[in-house]
């Protein structure tokens, strides 16, 4: 479910989004450019790369580690998310603001990934109306989707240069996230082979499509918390899996900002990131 545009090759940490300052991160932006421009192949260059960081943070323990900034944002719009989306990922392109964890809701939105099928959703027009459902067709990886009331969507804007320049790994890192973030709650969950997201013995309980430009992440996770699960019989989802919530598997609902808490904390302990002071937000109606 992922989707990835071909990266500018040769961008050094100290490249937009990285985070490292003082005399120590412009040693490890030297020496990484160093590195770049010597190693012809581009997998022996980042290799190079993560060894220099391990060796040159080990001499630098003190240095700031990549900071992760959260905004809060509440309820919103489809087609305005994907303009603070779009907003944000040049802002850490530039390296205005660093790498940003976009926690939302949206209201009930069926999303077409680039590899939807033409009746990937069942359902008619007149119910789609009639049930205040919209559609858009995204960049992102995956199928079909459905985003509503009750799901928590999770948008990371990061810059994967140069340490995590993995797509593959950087999926697997969400499900991590994920995975943890549902652990808190005693839930057992697990990923499927050759399948994308979390899965249950109940079913699936979080989707994951991203899209990957210049190595910035956009696009992300969605989780179903409280959600009304009978919006999945409008579409085909992935693979035809069944679906579940964590309000279904505990019975009981379950207090989103309270799930929110536990998957800043898990991000930011699976992509080794420090939380940007108290956490943003953003106005919006309460999720």
């Amino acid at each position: 479910m992922t989707s990835v545009r071909s990266p500018t090759p040769g961008s050094p940490a100290g490249q937009p989004g990285w985070g490292w300052g003082g005399q120590g991160g412009l040693l490890i932006n030297l020496a990484l450019e160093l590195i770049r421009e010597l190693a012809g192949d581009r997998a022996l260059a980042n290799a190079r790369a993560s060894d220099t960081l391990i060796l040159l943070q080990s001499q630098f323990p003190n240095m700031r580690q990549r900071i992760l900034k959260v905004e809060r944002l509440g309820r919103v719009e489809y087609a305005a998310a994907l303009d603070i989306q779009k907003q944000t990922e040049r802002a850490v392109l530039t390296n205005e603001q660093p790498d940003t964890l976009l926690l939302l809701e949206h209201p009930h939105t069926l999303t077409l990934g680039r590899r939807s099928a033409p009746d990937a959703i069942t359902a008619a027009d007149e119910v789609l109306g009639a049930r205040g459902v919209t559609v858009f067709e995204t960049n992102r990886g995956g199928k079909v989707t459905y985003h509503g009331l009750g799901q928590i969507i999770g948008y990371p804007i990061i810059n994967l240069s140069p340490d995590r320049e993995d797509v593959h790994r950087y999926v697997r890192d969400l499900e991590e996230v994920l995975i943890r973030a549902m652990g808190d709650f005693e839930i057992e969950s697990f990923r499927i082979p050759g399948l994308t997201g979390v899965h249950t013995t109940r079913g699936k309980v979080a989707a994951i499509g991203v899209h990957i430009a210049r190595w910035i992440t956009t696009h992300g996770f969605a989780l179903n918390v409280n959600s009304d699960l009978s919006y999945f019989d409008l579409i085909i989802a992935c693979e035809g899996e069944p679906v579940t919530s964590m309000k279904e598997l505990l019975g009981r609902e379950v207090e989103m900002s309270s799930v929110e808490d536990r998957i800043v904390e898990r991000f930011a302990e699976v992509f080794e990131m420090e939380i940007e002071g108290a956490m943003t937000s953003v106005c919006g109606s309460a999720a």
